[in-house]
């Protein structure tokens, strides 16, 4: 009678030393990200929170704004949204060198040196970073997102410089 008890606590004990092992090692399903609204309003304009379980590869592209790639000259002088979009192209051109997309971006900063005067909805600079960021997030979850507006960027003609932040699974 006493071996199958011993027996028995000793595949408990294995069992449960299994379990802690496989635990600490994080969740079976492996490399998750999620994005989450809680007010409506921020619903398709950015993501309130992203969280992120057991990232594989973490990727900072910091300061990319619209400086040319042949010789650094700003491109798109005065003109927020063409500025815009192309700092999204070169942030896309960027992330692909890694395997990533604007999908797996988890957190944006975007500093801008003029976001109009007025409200919101009726300052153009503001509404033309609205849209070049709709067009860029058109295909995927909206990143956690703060744009801030200073007084200038290292170049005095540049208008927005963008930092991203992605994770993808290993």
């Amino acid at each position: 009678m006493k071996m199958p008890v011993k027996l028995i606590f000793v595949v408990l004990v294995a069992a449960l030393a299994g379990a802690l092992v496989a635990n600490a090692q994080g969740p079976a399903s492996g490399f998750s990200k999620k994005n989450y609204n809680f007010s409506p309003w921020t619903k398709g304009r950015f993501s309130e929170m992203v969280t992120v379980t057991n990232p594989g590869r973490f990727i900072t592209v910091a300061g990319i704004g619209a400086e040319s790639e042949a010789d650094g000259h700003t491109m798109y002088p005065g003109d927020m949204l063409g500025q815009c979009r192309y700092a999204f192209m070169k942030i896309k051109k960027a992330l692909a060198t890694e395997g990533a997309t604007l999908a797996d971006v988890t957190r944006m900063i975007t500093f801008v040196t003029d976001m109009g005067g007025g409200t919101r909805e009726t300052a153009k600079p503001y509404q033309d970073y609205v849209t070049c960021r709709r067009e860029a997030f058109a295909n995927g979850p909206v990143p956690a997102s703060t744009i801030v507006q200073i007084t200038r960027l290292a170049a005095p003609d540049m208008l927005i410089e963008i930092n991203v932040d992605a994770v993808l699974a290993n």
